[in-house]
């Protein structure tokens, strides 16, 4: 999945949805970005599993130019930032192994232009 995101206000986020099988919120992975204040970016992987969110992996990037791009690939989960070939955070996990559908989710007030899905 690719996306396109630009944050107007410090506290807005985007996030990349893989694998989401419901119901509700529950069983997913979710990319996420945060603007926690200028020049600031907290990036997190997150698995949803019955409803109960764990952590994955986390890292802060200081700068954050929009591109947002979520690979799901059999167990690994890469995320890349900016429209970089390097990974900017990249785990594996067995918990989620079937089909599911993808999205994105935001805060209010983010602005997407574009968002594509491949499978």
């Amino acid at each position: 999945m690719l996306t396109n995101v630009t944050f107007t206000a410090v506290g807005q986020s985007a996030a990349l949805v893989a694998r989401y099988s419901g119901p509700a919120e529950d069983n997913l992975y979710l990319a996420l970005v945060v603007y926690t204040s200028t020049n600031l970016y907290n990036v997190y992987l997150f698995k949803n599993i019955g409803g109960s969110y764990t952590q994955l992996a986390t890292t802060t990037v200081t700068s954050f130019t929009g591109p947002m791009e979520f690979k799901v690939t059999g167990n690994a989960l890469i995320l890349y930032l900016n429209g970089s070939s390097t990974a900017t955070l990249s785990i594996t996990d067995n918990s989620i192994t079937g089909p599911g559908l993808v999205g994105i989710r935001t805060s209010s007030g983010t602005k997407v232009t574009t968002f594509t899905s491949e499978i």
